[in-house]
């Protein structure tokens, strides 16, 4: 999952941001139609090491979220709800990485103290991401 999230930020770092909503707002379905591709190419593939019923969730999110936003004029509750759904998107993914580094360990790839460096660094990222929540 560590290499999905930073597949995306990669292609979101060529995206500008701005300040108007309007192009937050194109932004936005820029990145949800690169997220959209990736996962239509994983669940297309067969292959990928994720559930497929995980990834298929993940891939209907970001769908409804690329929808809501297509309409003629978003409301700021409508972009509100795309945020909150990209949260959980997020806190899906968190739970993933928790998930392999959890079975990294299990299968000897990693030792004790590599483990809960990382595990403890996933839950900063969680408690962050539930900090900038609270304050948007």
């Amino acid at each position: 999952m560590r290499a999905v999230r930073r597949w995306f930020r990669k292609q979101l770092g060529r995206i500008p941001l701005y300040d108007d909503v309007a192009e937050r707002i194109k932004v936005q379905e820029a990145a949800d139609m690169i997220a959209i591709e990736y996962l239509e190419g994983l669940v297309g593939s067969g292959e990928s090491k994720y559930p497929p019923d995980q990834v298929t969730k993940m891939l209907f999110q970001y769908q409804r979220s690329y929808q809501r936003s297509q309409g003629r004029r978003p409301s700021i509750t409508s972009y509100t709800r795309t945020f909150d759904d990209l949260s959980d998107i997020q806190r899906t993914a968190f739970g993933f990485e928790l998930e392999e580094i959890r079975a990294a360990y299990d299968e000897g790839i990693i030792g004790r103290r590599t483990y809960a460096t990382m595990r403890d660094n996933v839950r900063l990222m969680l408690v962050d991401l539930d900090a900038d929540l609270e304050l948007a």
